[in-house]
């Protein structure tokens, strides 16, 4: 770079007449050079990736040169095929059906996270309660309170206490009528994993929702925090309740440049 300037003074110098447009040129060509090379960031685009998934929306804002709309949708079809109760090919259908025993690392991770979640809880989650939803009515109303004697028959394999992942990755069941339904996690599960992704593509900024579950890292394409809405958990105020979180008819913005919100 040195040397194009000492050529270019020395060009200057032997026809004056050229000195105004050879000035011009070096310094357009130093805004590009700078651009390209220290501009960081603030040079890179923002994309966007929006669409339909588990019959509910997704938006994805990320800054990149390239789109990664294909991947995108490969670790959608990755969660589907995993555990998608709607799909008859999938592998947490199979595992209700007991056609399998072996699992897979995504299948393990929602696993371990139910039962994580399931702890803190004190069993108030629980992935194979899908079996009393149905005899409730909350899958298909029925308009009918089940008798205490069906509850009780179907509680005898509701519970993830009832179940174990081995070390091996394979899913033993007290009772084989046991069924999972990660249907609770699975879409905050697939934010992740688009989050995981991105990363390992050099993504530092992008915000992920899928149905309301979002993950996000970084800045915003005005280079601030991320601005997340949520209903407030209370009756409409306005006032402020911390540094990073502002109710304002009803509802709390979230300024975060890293984390998730279910």
């Amino acid at each position: 770079m040195l040397s194009l300037v000492n050529y270019l003074f020395m060009e200057v110098i032997k026809n004056k007449k050229y000195a105004i447009i050879s000035l011009i040129i070096f310094l357009l060509w130093g805004v590009w050079y700078y651009n390209k090379y220290y501009g960081g960031e603030s040079s890179i685009p923002y994309q966007k990736s929006s669409g339909m998934v588990w019959t509910t929306q997704y938006h994805i804002t990320y800054q990149s040169e390239k789109l990664f709309d294909d991947s995108i949708k490969a670790v959608f079809d990755a969660v589907n095929n995993c555990a998608s109760m709607f799909n008859k090919n999938s592998l947490v259908t199979k595992i209700n059906n007991n056609e399998c025993t072996e699992v897979d690392s995504m299948f393990a991770a929602l696993y371990r996270c139910s039962e994580k979640v399931n702890k803190d809880t004190e069993g108030a989650f629980d992935p194979t309660v899908s079996p009393l939803m149905k005899l409730w009515g909350f899958v298909e109303k029925t308009g009918m309170m089940p008798k205490q004697s069906e509850v009780d028959s179907i509680r005898v394999f509701v519970g993830l206490n009832k179940t174990t992942l081995t070390a091996d990755n394979e899913i033993q069941k007290e009772d084989p009528r046991t069924s999972f339904d990660f249907s609770a996690i699975a879409k905050g599960y697939a934010c992740d994993e688009v989050g995981r992704m991105l990363e390992r593509n050099g993504v530092n900024n992008y915000l992920v929702e899928v149905g309301g579950e979002i993950v996000l890292n970084g800045q915003n394409p005005n280079g601030s925090e991320w601005n997340v809405s949520v209903d407030s958990p209370t009756e409409r105020y306005n006032e402020m309740l911390t540094d990073n979180r502002k109710a304002n008819e009803g509802l709390v913005i979230l300024r975060m440049s890293s984390g998730a919100v279910a």
